[in-house]
């Protein structure tokens, strides 16, 4: 497996961050559960995902 750099490492972090920003903020949009279940489900694929690098 090819080890990454500190800055990509960073780099997707960041991006993480961003993405639960935009959940927060769709979570207190008043959605509706199955809006909400779909962006939990998303953000499970991409901690994942994230792990996984």
């Amino acid at each position: 497996m090819i080890k990454r750099s500190e800055s990509n490492i960073y780099k997707d972090r960041k991006k993480y961050q961003i993405l639960n920003h935009k959940i927060s903020i769709y979570l207190k949009a008043n959605l509706t559960i199955y809006q909400t279940r779909d962006i939990i489900r998303m953000c499970q694929l991409t901690k994942i995902f994230l792990l996984g690098l």
